[in-house]
Formats: C-alpha cells, structure tokens, sequence
C-alpha cells in the first residue's frame, strides 16, 4: 500500500535537500523545505559566502592608524596598530602608556604621546641623534668628584644623577623610593616594589599585570568583587 499523499516527507531529515553542504540550513516546511545560512554568512541563492564584517558590519575601533579589523571564515576580529592594545570589549583600543609601564627605552625621561612616547632628558644633558641617550650637553671645567657625571648647569659645573636618584651632598645620588613617594602600580589590586633607580609592579594572587600597570583578574574573581560591592 503506498503512504497516504498528505504525510509530509522531510527533506531536511533525508538530506535530500538542495541547501549548501557546508554553511547552510535546512529548515522542513509542510510540502517543501527553506534554506539559510548560519551566523556570519549570507545566501546567493544557491551559496552561502561569507559576510565581510569588515566592509559591513565593522564594529572595532574605526580610527585611522589604531583600530585593525581581520576578516575571518563567519565572523571577523579586532586589533589595534602600534601603541594600542584591545580593552576589555575586545573592539575599542586604548592607548599603552610605555612610560608607566616602563616599556620605553628611553636613557632619562619618557613623556607618554597617544600610540608612543618621546624621550627627554635631565637639565644639563641633550637628546642624541638616536632620539633615546642623552649626552652632556656643555662639559663641565672644574675637577668636581661627582659619582655620576657633571654638567653644566646655567654656567655653573654642578654634579648630576640618572633618573630614579636624587642628588644629596652636592655629589652624591641617592636612590627614589617611587613606591612611597606616588605608587605608579594599581592601587586596588597591585602591589610596588622599589628598585635602585626604578621599580616593579606585580599582582595580587589570581590577578595578571596588564597594560599601564592595571592588574586584571579571572573572571569569577571580578564577578565575586563585583558581587562583594554591589550584591543586589
């Protein structure tokens, strides 16, 4: 006996269906079946191609020179040029403060610019031809004993020290406690530890350093402090 007319045969089910192999949808409808595409691909009619995220729905950082976008096989990914790191959405880019986070490579000081730095350098020294060492700028003429160097300053040889010291006794350099003097590490999750002309920053237990010094923890860390402060 052969099957009554009005049951319906699910071509989705015997794969008889004529959607795409590889990225579509079967959906059985009474008498017949529809065809889609899955989440980041779009149909020709036949096909399902691949949406270029970056040319339509681009949703990264979309400022000249920061924010990078890749299109990939159903979706797409955000980047961020030189200088720049991804925030915590994963689109926007923030800038990377070298100097905070002591990734510069300047000889004395370093001034924080949107996407880099500037090198600068202690009164008396000038900036090098490489943008990054400082050299005396007037050598001094008088024989003073001075543990560093001598420059001279305003006409007169005065003893100078490098960054992260200070000059006492008129000759001497003493190391700056930068961890008492304004902590440059996260005070909420971080901790400081001086070093001789510099220091580092770590983090509390379950809490990775990041960028500009920022320690950020694991998820249901941050979920559990959240809950802490705001329990409703």
């Amino acid at each position: 006996m052969s099957s009554p007319c009005y049951l319906d045969v699910d071509e989705c089910a015997l794969g008889t269906h004529t959607c795409d192999s590889s990225h579509g949808v079967c959906t059985n409808t009474h008498g017949g079946f529809t065809c889609s595409c899955i989440a980041g691909y779009r149909s020709d009619g036949l096909r399902c191609l691949d949406i270029d995220e970056c040319s339509t729905l681009n949703d990264c950082d979309m400022r000249p020179g920061i924010g990078l976008c890749t299109n990939i096989p159903g979706s797409h990914t955000c980047g961020c040029g030189t200088g720049y790191d991804l925030a915590a959405n994963k689109k926007a880019c923030r800038d990377i403060d070298e100097c905070v986070a002591d990734s510069h490579d300047c000889e004395h000081t370093c001034r924080n610019i949107p996407g880099g730095y500037l090198c600068l350098c202690v009164s008396g020294y000038t900036l090098a031809a490489d943008q990054k060492s400082c050299v005396v700028e007037l050598p001094c003429n008088s024989k003073l004993s001075c543990v560093y160097e001598c420059a001279k300053l305003r006409g007169i040889d005065t003893c100078v020290c490098p960054p992260g010291t200070q000059l006492v006794n008129s000759t001497e350099c003493e190391d700056i406690n930068e961890c008492d003097v304004s902590s440059p590490c996260d005070h909420t999750h971080g901790f400081c530890v001086n070093t001789v002309g510099s220091f580092l920053c770590g983090c509390l237990h379950n809490y990775t350093l990041g960028a500009n010094n920022l320690c950020r923890g694991t998820w249901w860390r941050r979920l559990r402090d959240r809950y802490i402060h705001d329990p409703t």
